[in-house]
């Protein structure tokens, strides 16, 4: 708890806190968006037929990377206000390896001319993906380390306590929140 007497200590956990909020906020949408992106591209590329037309629904693809690209800048901002982690990786091993595991389930699905195509892209889209799992884990690792530093021992504590739980919640609610969309929107 802030001493009184600080009343600048009180008004930075006031303002960790409030970002710590954002950042959750702007997490969700990020996942949210991402899952939609890629279940979206899943759909046009195993239901579609070649040269069908685009469905409808098409819109969600440019809106879904437009307002992703946005929330994970929103994101990396709050982010560092709460001194908290950012989900901009989180967001690469979404797109990247969502969409390169969606090319290669393509190429298994539709053995074909086409397949050559999706067997060349989909591992290079995977491992652009998971490139970035060594810094994912290597951040998990720091942060934790920190945290147990700062608390004097393993363990979330103080606004770490209300931050990793809370964006943790928010991601996971964010794919929820993107399979939802998606199977209302392409109705």
């Amino acid at each position: 708890m802030a001493d009184p007497q600080m009343p600048g200590e009180a008004v930075s956990v006031v303002k960790r806190q409030v970002a710590a909020l954002l950042a959750a906020g702007s997490a969700l949408v990020v996942a949210l968006f991402t899952t939609s992106l890629v279940l979206a591209v899943r759909t046009l590329i195993i239901t579609m037929p070649e040269g069908g037309q685009a469905p409808p629904w098409i819109w969600i693809v440019p809106v879904s990377i437009v307002l992703a690209m946005i929330m994970v800048f929103a994101n990396l901002a709050a982010a560092r206000v709460a001194e908290g982690f950012g989900v901009v990786l989180l967001f690469w091993l979404g797109v990247f390896g969502g969409l390169g595991g969606v090319m290669l389930e393509a190429a298994l699905r539709h053995p074909g001319e086409n397949a050559l195509v999706f067997w060349i892209d989909g591992p290079i889209f995977l491992v652009m993906g998971l490139a970035v799992v060594p810094a994912i884990i290597g951040g998990a690792r720091g942060a934790w380390a920190r945290i147990g530093t700062l608390a004097g021992g393993p363990g979330l504590h103080g606004a770490d306590a209300f931050y990793v739980p809370l964006n943790v919640a928010a991601i996971l609610a964010g794919i929820g929140a993107g399979v939802i969309t998606f199977l209302n929107v392409s109705r």
